[in-house]
């Protein structure tokens, strides 16, 4: 009797775990910041997922399968909470790449040369191009300065570049090479000033078409811009017009506004990004790395070590104050 108990108490905690992370799970995934519901949620996963595995009554019963899947969605809560930031310092190079493919036209060079034209000086019979812009000397803007954004920041500094950037909160003292790094209301200044613009903020009700068409008008029209963030911080319709008319110089577009719920092609946007030559298209991959997998995994694991003791998560996203 004592033991159908325990079995029927060690089931509910593994129920309340599972059902309090997956709460946190969708909530983040769709964006949600970590306000007080969201961490309450995340505290009752911790506690009762541990509970819940670790029933101290008894030895194994019959609930320990429920407990262990408790366990699994602790791990999904926190990957979803904390590990996203681990696809992200790698994803600096995939933002370094695209600025040199997107400066040095990689894409229409090499149509060219398919069909056995010659775009440079030793072209017969015409005159050579202009002389290729350099990184050196340029200005990078970065929209979010935490993990992805500061690696970003020390490569381009590497590259002579200057480097201003925004962050939910000023900082006061910056890195040799990065002129400011300024809270929302130097956005602006950023915008007017970056003649290349990386995009590494997390998505949020605020920074939901953060970019729009008065903003977009505030860029150098020989500007580039490289989004690895979310695409919904740009406006769809006001992204495009610009690219489309000369506006913006060119962009590397990772993240979409679609992606594929079944087999067969998926159109990423509702506008025809594909129609333009001077946009970089890839299906969001710029974290995909080799050493990407074995961090995320490396780090849940640390997380849930480091919550069942009662210390911080690393990489916490501090909330809106």
């Amino acid at each position: 009797m004592i033991l159908h108990i325990y079995t029927i108490v060690h089931t509910l905690i593994s129920l309340v775990g599972i059902f309090s992370g997956l709460v946190v799970m969708f909530g983040m995934l769709a964006g949600k910041r970590l306000d007080g519901w969201t961490k309450w949620f995340l505290t009752t996963t911790v506690l009762t997922s541990v509970t819940g595995f670790f029933f101290p009554f008894h030895g194994f019963t019959p609930a320990y399968p429920v407990g262990a899947i408790s366990l699994v969605v602790l791990a999904l809560a926190i990957f979803a909470r904390y590990g996203r930031q681990l696809a992200g310092p790698w994803r600096w190079l995939y933002v370094i790449g695209a600025m040199i493919a997107l400066t040095r036209s990689f894409g229409r060079l090499d149509a060219k040369m398919r069909r056995g034209e010659w775009e440079s000086q030793w072209a017969v019979g015409r005159a050579a191009p202009p002389l290729w812009p350099e990184l050196a000397g340029k200005t990078l803007g970065i929209l979010g300065f935490g993990h992805i954004g500061q690696a970003l920041a020390r490569r381009a500094i590497a590259f002579d570049m200057q480097v201003c950037a925004i962050r939910r909160q000023a900082q006061v003292e910056t890195a040799g090479g990065v002129s400011f790094v300024g809270g929302p209301e130097r956005l602006d200044d950023v915008l007017r000033l970056a003649d290349y613009l990386a995009v590494t903020l997390s998505l949020s009700s605020e920074t939901r078409n953060l970019i729009d068409e008065r903003r977009l008008r505030l860029m150098k029209p020989t500007a580039f811009l490289v989004n690895v963030a979310r695409a919904e911080i740009f406006d769809e319709g006001a992204l495009h017009a610009a690219l489309a008319s000369g506006k913006l110089a060119g962009a590397a577009l990772d993240v979409w506004y679609r992606y594929p719920t079944s087999t067969g092609p998926t159109p990423p946007a509702t506008q025809p990004f594909q129609e333009l030559g001077n946009v970089i298209m890839t299906p969001h991959i710029s974290g995909w790395t080799e050493g990407m997998l074995e961090a995320r995994a490396k780090l849940i694991a640390d997380n849930i070590a480091r919550t069942a003791r009662g210390e911080m998560p690393l990489n916490l996203v501090k909330p809106a104050s």
